[in-house]
């Protein structure tokens, strides 16, 4: 048995057919358990299966159903901790089906990726013939992908835009997906396969409903068009053409003779449809605007919401409204303000249909402040009994579970919540999302959750998972949320060591040969303006300050009369200096959307250069600081950045004390005074900051040259920038692209420097004579990545019109183009032997391409798009970052480099 694929060799394809098929079948059958579990984990019988044309995923996923833990109870062989490993290694399976169908050569990328954090003995083994396989592909170091303990059972991956409606039919063996790709698809839910493809519509299908029998599929779309498909045999049945606007909201009867939908219009927008007849029953008008959701209870009441505040209830036999429900909130803060505007998101009613639940947004337009609420009537009495508060986000789909005691709903901002009803608890965080999620329904069992969204996936996941939060510990014990995206990485020199820049200014420094994180730190967020080290810079702000302090003195003095207005305002005073004494001193400050966007170290791996932004600055600037020491060295600014960032600061100065002033020529103070005063100082503030953000400039890309002396920048102006480290200066700046420079990089040998810029073109410039040599052109969008084989003859770029090209740099043309992405490409690295080319792109995937052929040889596919890639020097290592926060270490193996 531990021999399979040499056996396998040995048979005919009858032979090698039977095996595949019926042994799993015969032993269990024969009561050998320890026999069978042995083949459901060896990697080579795993490996054959879903490569034969007739077996595959699904009937692989199949076979360890058979070990049915109550069927063999009683069998002498029983053993528990063997069957929960091979349901684990089912589950990494069916993780990981979407991908495998595609392509069966990520098989052992995957499983490594999900089982290598599990200890038993089975998988063990397993990971062992893993790495001992000699097919090529890209194996895991380190477990990064969703594991079969979590509560993420499946990944639907087939649409090819994103995901707006989902339904499940009533055996709970089918999910139901319509798409803006014009699509209707049918799954397996057991597996995640595709099923149909239901073709008809000619725009995005917003609504789909499944008929109570389960036979039918009903589907509005944006092409005004309602479709009724055959759920056996795939075809049409009927459609119905009597809508003027796009379909949003698809309903059927609990006797499945009648469907209700809904389009976009204020009048006529709601039609009853006989599904038996085909025909038009009943058409109703509604005074309410952009319905959303329908749903009918058990007796016959039709609900519909909208984007008024209005919640109606309707007799789905004469169409006449019998009561309305007001979702107007009055509570927050204790504020009663019912001038501001409320929406009704979503809707859903209780199995039972007693109960009625809203999602309900709020906007406070005086503070411009949204507020959101879930609202639950019972409609035995049309009396709201509950508010459940959300702080997640908009609500734009949720549920009851079929016992209605729990509710699931998700937000825009990607959580999906389970909360119970009686308790008012929130029972589990459902995270997984890059994108918005726009549908959400259960299983009739109650036991799966099945979620739609905005990245053209489904997820299927287990209600009765609890939560996996992992942290992790820095070096000053604090703990640091590990749910950053990864914006950029690199190794150190000897290649011991990988640098990863996160969000909110983290770096995390990796061991690679034990492949964990060694030391995690808040990189320096001192603000890099106002208590700059040059001179100048200094001197400007001193003089700046002295003038508004004596404007301050002056104000004052104007207002002796007014003892508490001045003490008011000394009060404002102190605060400003207790502001600015804490950012000076406070190097953990920290704002909104502070991240490292690039990162080099220097070759003596003594300094790392990143590209963040800080306190005060409006701009990405460019800091060096120790890595060893971990302390702040210096700020490398441009001079529009100095120029915009002190102007910058003047404003909130100043504007802090015309505040002050104007108020000091109020000859009879009176509070209501404050109100226009503030205003004026509002406006006055907008209005220069404005200006400053028109005038700034961010830097975009880095480069070190080989020698360590030079960095090279790119940046929002349209300009390069090129620094000496050992001056710490500006040297000088070389103009040529018409938009902003989004790569550098520079040759072997330090001699020529390339850039990539948004204006799709490359340039090649002498940095000697600081003179461009030639411009590249071919690609259709913007160049977010370039990199130069080890030789310096050959250039590979990657955009965001989905291609990688390689370029020959000595007759100046483009040699080959790779299209094997779907999303745009974010880095490209080649190996130090120049054979092999690494791409990252937001298509989730990691490709290791032959440089000579542009063939594939290994892929690897991640839950999130991947933002970066670095490459060892023993060239079979590659990290990768994704936008979920995960650092993938794989190793390419079974090819020689």
């Amino acid at each position: 048995m531990s021999d399979i694929r040499s056996r396998l060799a040995e048979l005919s394809s009858e032979e090698k057919e039977h095996f595949l098929g019926e042994v799993p079948r015969l032993l269990l059958e024969g009561r050998r358990i320890k026999r069978l579990s042995r083949l459901l984990s060896n990697y080579d019988f795993i490996e054959a299966k879903i490569n034969h044309p007739d077996f595959g995923v699904k009937a692989l996923i199949e076979d360890y159903d058979l070990i049915d833990k109550a069927k063999l109870l009683n069998n002498p062989e029983y053993d528990s901790q063997t069957i929960k490993s091979l349901k684990l290694i089912q589950g990494a399976l069916r993780l990981s089906a979407h991908i495998l169908i595609q392509d069966t050569k990520q098989l052992a990328g995957q499983l490594s990726a999900r089982l290598l954090d599990f200890e038993t003995s089975e998988i063990k083994q397993l990971l062992q013939q893993i790495y001992q396989t000699k097919t090529t592909c890209l194996r895991s170091l380190r477990a990064s992908l969703s594991n079969p303990s979590e509560p993420l059972e499946l990944t639907l991956s087939g649409h090819i835009d994103s995901v707006n409606a989902v339904a499940v039919t009533p055996d709970g063996k089918r999910i139901i997906s319509g798409s803006s790709d014009n699509t209707v698809k049918v799954w397996d839910l057991n597996i995640g396969a595709e099923v149909f493809t239901f073709t008809g519509h000619s725009s995005s299908v917003n609504a789909v409903a499944v008929t109570p029998d389960g036979k039918r599929i009903i589907s509005g779309s944006s092409d005004n068009t309602v479709r009724v498909w055959d759920l056996n045999t795939g075809k049409e049945i009927l459609i119905f053409n009597g809508h003027s606007s796009p379909v949003n909201a698809v309903a059927v009867s609990p006797d499945g003779k009648k469907v209700v939908t809904a389009s976009t219009l204020n009048t006529n927008n709601i039609k009853v449809w006989n599904l038996e007849t085909g025909k038009e029953d009943l058409a109703l008008e509604s005074d309410l605007s952009h319905i959303s959701t329908l749903a009918i209870t058990s007796g016959n009441l039709l609900i519909i919401d909208s984007y008024d505040r209005i919640i109606k209830i309707l007799s789905l036999e004469t169409g006449k409204v019998l009561f309305e429900l007001d979702c107007y909130i009055d509570r927050r803060w204790g504020i009663k303000y019912k001038s501001s505007s409320h929406k009704v998101t979503a809707i859903a009613v209780s199995p039972d249909g007693k109960r009625l639940i809203a999602s309900v947004q709020k906007e406070y337009s005086l503070y411009n402040f949204f507020y959101y609420a879930i609202l639950i009537w019972d409609l035995e009495t049309n009396k709201r009994i509950q508010t459940i508060d959300v702080t997640t986000g908009p609500i734009v789909a949720l549920t009851f579970t079929p016992d209605g005691k729990r509710l699931i709903f998700a937000s825009l901002n990607k959580p999906i919540i389970v909360w119970e009803i009686e308790s008012r608890q929130k029972l589990l965080t459902l995270t997984g999302y890059n994108e918005s999620i726009y549908a959400i329904t259960t299983t009739p069992d109650g036991k799966k959750l099945i979620s739609a969204s905005k990245d053209k996936t489904l997820k299927v996941w287990n209600l009765d998972s609890g939560e996996n939060n992992i942290k992790v510990i820095d070096d000053n014990k604090k703990v640091i949320d590990d749910n950053k995206s990864v914006n950029a990485l690199t190794f150190t020199i000897d290649g011991k060591q990988v640098i990863c820049g996160l969000k909110d200014s983290i770096v995390k420094i990796w061991d690679l040969e034990k492949i964990k994180p060694i030391l995690s730190f808040a990189l320096d967020k001192k603000d890099s303006i106002y208590f700059h080290k040059k001179k100048y810079v200094r001197w400007i702000l001193g003089v700046w300050e002295i003038v508004l302090l004596f404007i301050f003195f002056v104000s004052l003095n104007r207002l002796t009369s007014h003892v508490p207005f001045i003490i008011s305002l000394s009060i404002l005073f102190i605060l400003h200096l207790i502001i600015f004494t804490v950012i000076k001193h406070n190097s953990k400050t920290n704002i909104k959307d502070k991240k490292i966007t690039a990162l080099c170290v220097t070759p003596n791996s003594n300094w790392i250069i990143y590209v963040n932004r800080k306190w005060l600055d409006k701009d990405h600037c460019l800091t060096a600081q120790s890595l060893n020491k971990k302390n702040h060295i210096v700020d490398l600014l441009t001079p529009l950045q100095c120029i915009s960032q002190i102007f910058y600061l003047s404003i909130v100065l100043t504007s802090l004390y015309v505040f002050s002033y104007l108020l000091s020529f109020c000859k009879t103070f009176c509070w209501w005074w404050l109100f226009p005063l503030s205003l004026i100082y509002i406006l006055y503030f907008l209005l220069f900051d404005s200006v400053v953000e028109k005038f700034s400039e961010s830097i975009k890309s880095i480069s070190i040259t080989p020698n360590g002396k030079y960095l090279i920048s790119g940046s929002t102006d349209k300009t390069i920038k090129v620094w000496n480290l050992q001056t710490k200066k500006l040297l000088f700046i070389l103009k040529g692209h018409s938009k902003e420079v989004s790569a550098v990089t520079t040759t072997p040998d330090g001699k020529y420097l390339i850039s990539g810029s948004d204006d799709k073109t490359i340039k090649i410039w002498n940095l000697k004579n600081r003179k461009q040599l030639f411009t590249l052109t071919g690609h259709e969008d913007s160049i977010n990545t370039i990199s130069i084989t080890p030789d310096g003859n050959y250039l590979i770029s990657g955009s965001d019109d989905k291609t990688i090209k390689i370029w020959n740099l000595e007759n100046r043309e483009e040699i080959f183009t790779f299209t094997g992405h779907t999303e745009s490409i974010n880095e490209i690295k080649v190996t130090s032997n120049g054979q092999l080319v690494i791409s990252a792109s937001s298509d989730k995937t990691i490709q290791v391409f032959d440089f000579k052929t542009g063939k594939v040889i290994a892929k690897f596919t991640g839950e999130s798009g991947i933002n970066c890639c670095a490459v060892a020097p023993d060239d079979v290592t590659i990290v990768a970052g994704d936008t979920a926060g995960n650092a993938h270490f794989l190793c390419l193996q079974g090819i020689e480099v």
